[in-house]
Order: C-alpha cells, then sequence, then structure tokens
C-alpha cells in the first residue's frame, strides 16, 4: 500500500477510478473513512490552500442522508514524500456502475432504478441549496448501500482538486461523457453543470449506454465533441 497518515490505520486499496482510495479507520474515533488521495500536482497548486480554506468548513458542515460526509483535508509527509488527501464517511456498497450492471437491464427501467436516481438528485438538490457544485457526478461517484440508500461521493474533491479539464483527471470515454461541456473545456463550471450530468446518467440509466458514441473514438475526439454540444458551440 505504502500510503500512510498519522491517527489513521489503512485497511485496503479501493478500485474507484484513476484517483487513488483507500478504507481507513481513524484511530481516535474508531470510525470507518475513504482517504482519496490527491495528485501532487493538484496539491502543489497555487490557489489549493486558499480554496480549501475557503470551501472546507462549508464540506464539512453538510449533513443530508444522500451525502457521504466530508471529514476534512489530511497530509503526511513533506517535501517529495508529501502526500495529500481528503478524508469522507465510509459506506458499505456498490459504486452505481456495479449497481447497475447487476440490477438493470438496457431499456427497461424498474421502480428500484428510478427510486436510486430520485435519491440522487435530492442530494445534488440539497448541495445546490447549500451554494455547493459536485462537478464530479458520474457512476462512480455514486454508492448504493446493499439496503438501497444513496450517497453522493466526492463532494469537493473535483473542485478543489481542480480536476475541470479531461487532461488533469485522466478521466476514460465513459466518465468523460457525464461531464457538461463547459467542465470539458477547462470554463467554470456552474449548477446547470450538475443538471447536465444529471441528464446524461438518466439517460445512461434508461438506455445502458451514454448520448455519446465512443467505439473508435480518442479522448480528444469525444472532448471535442462534448464541447461542441454546448449552447456555445452550437452553430
Amino acid at each position: 500500500m505504502s500510503v500512510e497518515f498519522p491517527g489513521y490505520r489503512m485497511i485496503v486499496e479501493l478500485d474507484v477510478g484513476p484517483s487513488r482510495a483507500f478504507r481507513a479507520v481513524e484511530e481516535k474515533t474508531g470510525r470507518d473513512v475513504v482517504i482519496k488521495l490527491l495528485s501532487s500536482e493538484a496539491a502543489a497548486r497555487p490557489g489549493f490552500r486558499p480554496a480549501m480554506e475557503k470551501l472546507g468548513p462549508v464540506l464539512e458542515g453538510l449533513s443530508h442522508r444522500n451525502i457521504c460526509r466530508f471529514y476534512g483535508c489530511i497530509e503526511s509527509g513533506t517535501g517529495l514524500d508529501r502526500s495529500v488527501a481528503f478524508c469522507y464517511q465510509y459506506m458499505e456498497g456498490d459504486d452505481l456502475g456495479r449497481w447497475y450492471d447487476r440490477n438493470s437491464a438496457p431499456g427497461a427501467v424498474s421502480g428500484d432504478t428510478l427510486g436510486i436516481y430520485s435519491q440522487i438528485v435530492d442530494g445534488v438538490c440539497y448541495l445546490h441549496s447549500m451554494k455547493v457544485i459536485h462537478a464530479g457526478i458520474k457512476p462512480s461517484s455514486i454508492i448504493v448501500s446493499p439496503k438501497g440508500l444513496v450517497k453522493l461521493t466526492d463532494i469537493g474533491f473535483y473542485e478543489l482538486a481542480g480536476l475541470s479539464s479531461p487532461g488533469e483527471s485522466h478521466a476514460s470515454a465513459f466518465e468523460l461523457c457525464f461531464r457538461a461541456p463547459e467542465q470539458v473545456a477547462g470554463k467554470a463550471v456552474y449548477r446547470r453543470s450538475d443538471i447536465y450530468s444529471l441528464g446524461v446518467l438518466l439517460y445512461w440509466l434508461i438506455t445502458g449506454q451514454p448520448p455519446f458514441v465512443l467505439d473508435g473514438k480518442s479522448i480528444e475526439d469525444l472532448a471535442r465533441e462534448i464541447r461542441r454540444s454546448g449552447p456555445e458551440e452550437r452553430p
């Protein structure tokens, strides 16, 4: 594992996409957490610390049944050995992609699927009511418990880590489809950016595929197509 943070006992590395993440136990409280590492480039950005000081307390104050709690930013080491991570509530379950593979059939929308989507929307509406933008809504950032409880995770991760363009986040083609055109273009994100992502998510839940053809396309070609789908790029 080779990653350690004082006060946390690392349990196992999680398979959650391009960013490394670990299940751990906070020794002081005994609670299970997810520790998600930032890239060294993101943590070294000049604007990272001021943004963290401004947004961090807001994220820590969020409380909703469909939101994974944000416990703060933690650090370990110095210099080249410095590691920075975000600490989130851990919930047993699968991400939405794995849940969908087991429980849904393309073209057949079940009550369970609609119930899951309704909880996702509830979580996003709460974030927006608190003036927080998720900016990373996609199947791998949504956890579904064995009893069907949904929680959005990675709150603040994409905004604070500066992951607004495909090159910075090493997004897969599939994940890139869930980003709004302005986000793919590296521009500022707004509440409407999350709403766009919710629309793509619903399309995928109903059809089993995103609204862009992926076969044979490079990340660059797909990003160009998504940018052109935005209102500012249309003829």
